[in-house]
């Protein structure tokens, strides 16, 4: 099989003036973190009655302050943005039945997107039309992704849609 890059790695290498790619703040991370030291700085000055609850209830604010602070700080998300508007594109699904599979992949080699509606659609499985759009749908890839045995991989190349295809797209999920 044909080696197609998915929409991820296409956006990746697109022109920075059209798509860029970029990650969430470290500030939610930051501020996780500083108020989980806020939480330990504050139970070892203080000083409580033995009957006291509060130094448990700092320890755990801290403790829970602290991983997600870590998590958030090291493990941020990324996201592609459109240059022109600065608005993040969203990824959503279209989910079809896997006999449609040699029609669907027809219908996208032949630029025929406005026909998808014309296929049975099916709850998610092993069919499906990935597309990532901004809010306001002006700018638009999809793909068709198909289930090959113990992985999901792309069977078109992503292709980039006019807002009115983009609109039609959209309307098609449920």
């Amino acid at each position: 099989m044909e080696n197609i890059k998915s929409i991820e790695h296409v956006l990746e290498n697109m022109d920075p003036n059209i798509v860029y790619k970029t990650k969430d703040s470290i500030w939610t991370g930051l501020l996780f973190l500083i108020a989980g030291a806020l939480f330990f700085g504050i139970l070892s000055i203080g000083s409580w009655a033995p009957s006291s609850s509060v130094p448990q209830l700092l320890l755990v604010l801290g403790i829970t302050s602290l991983i997600p602070g870590v998590l958030k700080l090291f493990l941020r998300k990324s996201h592609f943005v459109s240059a022109a508007n600065h608005q993040k594109l969203k990824s959503f699904e279209i989910h079809f039945e896997a006999t449609e599979r040699d029609k669907l992949v027809r219908l996208y080699e032949n630029g025929k997107v406005k026909d998808v509606h014309l296929l049975k659609s099916a709850q998610p499985g092993g069919l499906k039309i990935k597309v990532m759009a901004t809010k306001d749908l002006s700018l638009c890839f999809s793909q068709v992704i198909g289930y090959v045995p113990f992985e999901f991989r792309p069977l078109t190349a992503p292709v980039q849609h006019t807002p009115d295809e983009a609109a039609y797209l959209k309307s098609l999920v449920k």
